[in-house]
């Protein structure tokens, strides 16, 4: 026997006025029992679904467009392998599929669908999709009741569209992720959908982020013979000397085995005299009662006890030599493994120094130091030593303001510091690293505000001025007058010119005014009262004889003076002021 399916045509029939009128039912579906159906449709008992193209079905199907509802569907746009497929071709299986689903899914036809997704789709979990959409359509069919019902009459045309539209979307979604492996030799990463709505899946995201760790770090997880060790930190404590924490990765450690780390002046060799433990429970780095171990098998995290481990180096892996040939290969080791890790730092020419306690740490604050803009020209593990401020002196020919070392939870030897204060080095100690970046930053404010008024009085900054006839309060010696500055800027002390009259020089700017207030820059367009000095051992100049009203004046600059402003004056400079000293640059044939 075939299914029945209640299948709504868009057949109107007349309202009826009569309220006592029989409404239609359709008990052959609901095993006798008679629900009322919304009134103005007709409804159509289909038995075994005819495939007569005249049948009311596939009128249905054909004329649904025309009373296509509004939904809340957010439109989007995707493009996928589906997008490329004919039109005609996505139609006919729009309409088709569109019924046919929505009978399969509406009715929870299990085998059906497992039978369809053995066959046609290739992902195991898009069948357990089309299940769970089964049982939510079915569980969940009265909190639909609201999406069904249209202005009081049921729509079938909006279960269908969602059903197809989740259909095509989890059909489009695995389209993609095949095209994606099999252009990729299936060798991607596991993919997994979810519903981010509702939630569904995150327990099976979660499971597979587990099994994908179990599999593929497997090899890393399991034990190995081979030594694996890592020093993490150099420790002085009261009754055991320098201690050195190390975390055990892989292999075993005994008392008496000969290790090999990494030290401040090249490998250190010793022998372990104790491996402690905290108490179970217990953190290794705050201060406990250990225990003494003779064999520590991985993975653990132990204090090694030892002699000569004073300037051991933390962050580099630990050796163990079972012969003079392994040790002296070991040794060989540590040394190209800290060279190689130095080397790969690219260092400038002009920059800071700095020094730090581990390579870690080191590389952290080379990374800070990068983001901020600080060069670098000098790097040392270690302690601060004599050497260390030799290297860094080097920086006072070039610059002063880089000679200056950053030390980084070290300790400065006391000739290192002697010998700083001798040559003029700064040295900038601390266990944080934004106050070191602090202090080095209000020594270069420093260093900066010595410069500018070392180099202000050589300092020539480019200016254009227009003379305002009007304003001529006095014409010579000094030279008191109204100009309108036309570019550039003009401060105190600027030495002025007249390029039109064979540059001839008029003097300095040893006044400003505006509105009789006096001023130290006035900027472009402002129309300023401005005192020529005449220059010390030359014959004043005059307005009217020497220049007049047509001719410009402006600022008179040198190589050296663009060079200070380069060097100490960058800031108060713009734009437009760079491109008026590259005027004066040719107007006064400066290479």
């Amino acid at each position: 026997m075939g299914n029945l399916t209640a299948v709504p045509t868009l057949r109107r029939t007349p309202k009826v006025s009569n309220s006592n009128a029989r409404q239609s039912t359709v008990s052959s579906v609901t095993n006798g029992r008679s629900l009322p159906l919304p009134r103005h449709e007709t409804y159509v008992v289909h038995h075994n679904l005819s495939s007569s193209l005249d049948s009311s079905l596939w009128i249905a199907i054909k004329n649904r467009r025309k009373y296509t509802p509004k939904t809340n569907r957010i439109k989007t746009t995707r493009y996928n392998i589906i997008t490329f497929l004919p039109k005609n071709l996505f139609e006919q299986f729009h309409r088709v599929a569109n019924v046919y689903f929505a009978i399969l899914i509406g009715l929870n036809w299990v085998p059906i669908i497992n039978a369809i997704s053995r066959n046609v789709i290739l992902f195991y979990f898009c069948r357990s999709q089309a299940v769970a959409a089964g049982d939510f359509a079915v569980d969940r069919f009265e909190c639909l009741r609201r999406l069904l019902l249209v202005h009081g009459a049921w729509c079938f045309t909006r279960t269908s569209e969602l059903i197809l539209y989740t259909f095509m979307h989890n059909c489009s979604y695995v389209f993609v992720i095949f095209y994606h492996q099999l252009f990729n030799g299936f060798s991607g990463a596991v993919t997994l959908h979810s519903l981010s709505i509702t939630g569904d899946g995150m327990g099976s995201l979660i499971a597979m982020i587990i099994e994908r760790c179990q599999t593929s770090l497997a090899k890393r997880l399991s034990y190995t013979d081979e030594l694996q060790a890592t020093v993490m930190e150099v420790k002085a404590i009261g009754g055991l000397g320098t201690t050195i924490d190390v975390v055990l990765v892989n292999g075993h450690l005994r008392v008496g085995d000969t290790i090999i780390v990494a030290g401040q002046e090249g490998p250190i060799v010793t022998q372990i005299r104790g491996l402690l433990m905290p108490e179970p429970n217990r953190e290794l780095r705050v201060r406990n009662q250990y225990q003494n171990y003779k064999t520590v098998k991985a993975a653990r995290g132990i204090k090694i006890a030892a002699k000569d481990l004073e300037k051991s180096m933390a962050g580099l892996p630990l050796f163990v030599g079972r012969r003079d040939d392994e040790t002296e290969y070991f040794k060989n080791e540590i040394q190209n493994i800290l060279k190689t890790a130095l080397s790969s730092i690219k260092l400038k020419e002009n920059g800071v120094h700095v020094q730090a306690s581990t390579l870690g740490s080191l590389e952290a604050l080379l990374e800070f130091l990068k983001t901020s803009n600080i060069p670098y020209a000098g790097i040392n593990i270690g302690p601060v030593h004599r050497k260390d401020i030799i290297r860094a002196s080097t920086q006072l020919e070039r610059d002063p303001q880089w000679a200056v070392i950053l030390a980084f939870d070290v300790r400065i030897e006391r000739d290192a510091q002697e010998h700083a204060d001798t040559v003029g080095v700064k040295i900038f100690q601390a266990d944080i690293i934004y106050h070191l970046f602090d202090m080095f930053i209000a020594h270069r404010e420093r260093i900066k505000k010595e410069n500018q008024e070392k180099y202000r009085h050589l300092a020539v900054f480019p200016c254009k001025l227009r003379v305002l006839p009007q304003y001529i309060f006095n014409s010579r010696d000094p030279i008191i007058c109204g100009v309108l500055i036309e570019d550039g800027f003009v401060k105190l002390g600027t030495p002025i010119c007249v390029p039109s009259k064979e540059f001839i020089e008029l003097g300095r700017i040893v006044s400003i005014e505006l509105n009789h207030k006096p001023l130290d820059v006035a900027r472009k367009g402002s129309e300023v009262c401005i005192k020529i000095e005449p220059i010390s051992g030359e014959a004043p100049k005059m307005f009217g004889r020497h220049f007049d009203e047509n001719d410009l004046l402006m600022s008179k600059i040198s190589r050296e003076s663009i060079d200070i402003v380069k060097d100490h004056f960058r800031d108060d400079m713009q734009k437009s002021d760079w491109q008026l000293m590259i005027e004066l640059k040719k107007i006064f044939n400066i290479l």
